[in-house]
């Protein structure tokens, strides 16, 4: 898991007040992750693609698990994008933007009171 500092997660608070959290927003924040997610999902495939030719009930199931799993993840990925999306407004009003605009300013962020 990526680990981001303040500043870098200030940034980010401010590009989702400035565009909204919208879909383009998450794949562009996503976008390594999915690639290798992507390429790993397909070298699989092609993987267990081969072996259907040589024994094709183990092949196929392999193959279609395979699907069903990343497909299941792509699936989790985007129900908590939909929840983040909808929580989104109230964290927007509860927020204190000053402090985040402080943050990426570069200064330290201040001690919960």
């Amino acid at each position: 898991m990526d680990k981001f500092s303040d500043l870098e997660l200030a940034f980010r608070m401010l590009e989702t007040r400035n565009y909204g959290y919208t879909v383009g927003l998450f794949l562009r924040r996503h976008r390594t992750r999915y690639f290798v997610f992507f390429v790993g999902v397909g070298m699989l495939s092609c993987f267990f693609a081969a072996i259907t030719s040589i024994h094709p009930q183990f092949g196929f199931a392999a193959l279609a698990g395979t699907i069903g799993i990343a497909c299941g993840a792509l699936l989790a990925d985007f129900q908590w994008f939909f929840v983040i999306q909808s929580t989104w407004p109230f964290a927007k009003k509860v927020t204190d933007w000053n402090e985040v605009v402080r943050i990426a300013n570069g200064e330290s962020p201040s001690d919960p009171k």
